[in-house]
């Protein structure tokens, strides 16, 4: 009678796969134990409690604020875009996060961390002014000429398409919106 299960086949090309599979194995434990030996670092922690699940836009602006001066410059960058993209899923009104002081300091922080930040930092940053409606006012203006010179000086080089159409769908935007600030930026850039 016939044999439900494939046949197995014993020899040499049994033991490398089960080799490969101990190797993978223990790779795997290694990589456990170093996670458990260095715990998450305090920018680590303050990153995950920004872009955490159950967060609003709200939360995301109160947990910025409160680091304060200690905020990374990729926690900025999170904590305006997260800020954004919650508004976007319906949770907060643009408008008023728009004009919350918070994120007008964050913009004001974001001012210096513009040329550290990476080219889909600077795009997700253009994208949450786009999404905001926010151009013109609370350092906006500065800001995005910041991300748009540190965008244009190192996108092509750095940067994928993805970060590319972003960006110019941002600009595009801000544009409809008010024409003075992106147009001002994309004539420059």
């Amino acid at each position: 009678m016939a044999s439900f299960y494939p046949l197995k086949n014993e020899g040499p090309a049994d033991v490398s796969k089960v080799a490969a599979s101990l190797r993978a194995g223990a790779s795997k434990q290694e990589y456990v134990v170093k996670k458990l030996a260095s715990p998450p670092s305090a920018a680590q922690l303050r990153h995950r409690s920004l872009v955490a699940k159950e967060n609003s836009a709200e939360d995301v602006l109160r947990l910025a604020s409160e680091a304060g001066a200690e905020l990374e410059p990729n926690c900025v960058a999170t904590a305006i875009h997260k800020a954004a993209q919650l508004c976007r899923r319906g949770g907060s009104s643009a408008a008023a996060v728009g004009r919350d002081p918070r994120l007008a300091n964050l913009f004001r922080d974001g001012l210096g961390h513009a040329d550290t930040w990476t080219p889909r930092q600077l795009c997700h940053v253009a994208w949450s002014m786009a999404v905001l409606s926010i151009g013109n006012g609370g350092g906006s203006r500065q800001l995005l000429d910041a991300v748009s010179k540190a965008f244009a000086a190192r996108a092509m080089a750095e940067g994928v398409p993805q970060d590319i159409s972003t960006f110019a769908w941002s600009l595009a935007s801000l544009l409809a919106v008010d024409q003075r600030p992106a147009l001002d930026v994309a004539v420059r850039a």
